[in-house]
């Protein structure tokens, strides 16, 4: 099963609002694909970004776990990837079933490996996605 822009706009600010130190989010196709993001006025200001998905940032995401998961023969395929860096943490979650990744700047001290947070987000993906057709709203 696949995600379509809609549901990707919709995950946004659900996981956008599980806790504020989650900065930003990215829904990304396994192809690189950015299908939607949006970041927090806080993040955009601390780091000088002036709009939402960097035009090369989803393929570095699939290339990123493209690369991790050179080791999968061993280890089994990548679910999460966390990188520190001097202000935040960047997470990417592989979201196999549904073929997405989600990327995410979460501030730096935030403890995103709590598998509660993980949790939280595959449901709240599985509520957007698995919603009725008749409930889901489009735009034109």
């Amino acid at each position: 099963m696949s995600v379509n822009q809609t549901d990707a706009k919709a995950i946004l600010d659900k996981v956008l609002s599980i806790d504020t130190r989650v900065w930003a989010i990215s829904v990304i196709e396994r192809n690189g694909k950015i299908l939607a993001a949006k970041s927090t006025p806080s993040f955009k200001e601390t780091f000088r970004v002036d709009q939402d998905g960097e035009k090369y940032g989803g393929s570095l995401a699939a290339a990123t776990l493209s690369v991790v998961n050179e080791v999968k023969g061993i280890f089994g395929e990548a679910q999460i990837i966390i990188t520190i860096h001097n202000n935040c943490k960047l997470m990417l979650l592989n979201i196999s079933s549904y073929e997405i990744l989600i990327g995410l700047a979460l501030e730096r001290s935030f403890n995103c490996e709590d598998d509660n947070f993980i949790e939280k987000i595959r449901q709240l993906i599985i509520s957007v996605v698995q919603k009725p057709k008749s409930n889901r709203t489009y735009s034109l």
